[in-house]
């Protein structure tokens, strides 16, 4: 009786799961569906002597778009402006959707927004803010324990930041596991040197990942221990 009830128990569970599973319904909801095209605007102005200032603006694109990445917002006209009507424009040379400026150096005491004229003729201007000077860093250090993960320390001994914002440029080597010492030089055998060697590359970008810290929750400002 006990084995009978056993498997009567199982069945009644799987009978139960496949419901269950038969109940699921695939849900798209509205923001995901809608043809969302909005205007994203990410940078910093940097206000150093001789400094240069780069925005990007992109379109975004939804989550069944092929497209990879965001859609560059071409021929728009972008431009630094200072709370006393001062204007300076950044250029996008090479249509990708990143805007650069000449070297500036921009008054300190100024307080400056980003605008951004689309092709089509609409406006975005963001609020007029107050230039912050950026604390150094105090040091950068990696552990390995597992994979290697790089470190950032930093405060602000004016106790006037709080919000930190990371980027950073990475490169790395690529070794081929084969190597040969010859290479093929316009249809001759050549010994292969440090000039000409083919099994060991570089390739450098831009960090992808937007990565915050904040001390609002500390007495000092400080970050510590900040993985990148």
């Amino acid at each position: 009786m006990t084995r009978s009830c056993h498997i009567i128990c199982s069945l009644c569970a799987l009978l139960l799961l496949v419901a269950m599973a038969g109940c699921k319904q695939v849900y798209n909801p509205p923001a995901i569906k809608a043809a969302n095209n909005y205007l994203v605007v990410d940078g910093f102005i940097n206000t150093g002597a001789g400094s240069v200032t780069s925005f990007n603006v992109n379109r975004t694109r939804n989550l069944g778009d092929s497209t990879p990445s965001g859609i560059p917002e071409l021929n728009a006209h972008v431009a630094i402006v200072s709370a006393n009507g001062a204007s300076y424009p950044l250029t996008d040379t090479a249509n990708t959707g990143t805007y650069t400026s000449a070297p500036l150096s921009l008054d300190i005491t100024q307080q400056y927004s980003i605008t951004v004229t689309t092709s089509d003729g609409r406006r975005y201007s963001s609020d007029p803010v107050p230039c912050k000077t950026t604390p150094p860093i105090d040091s950068i250090y990696y552990r390995q324990p597992n994979d290697l993960t790089v470190y950032v320390n930093t405060h602000d001994p004016a106790n006037n930041t709080h919000y930190y914002r990371y980027d950073y440029s990475e490169t790395w080597e690529h070794d081929a596991e084969l190597t040969s010492p010859w290479i093929v030089v316009n249809g001759m055998i050549t010994a292969a040197d440090s000039t000409n060697q083919h099994d060991q590359c570089w390739t450098t970008a831009p960090s992808t990942n937007v990565l915050v810290a904040n001390s609002t929750a500390l007495a000092t400002d400080v970050i510590n221990d900040f993985a990148l």
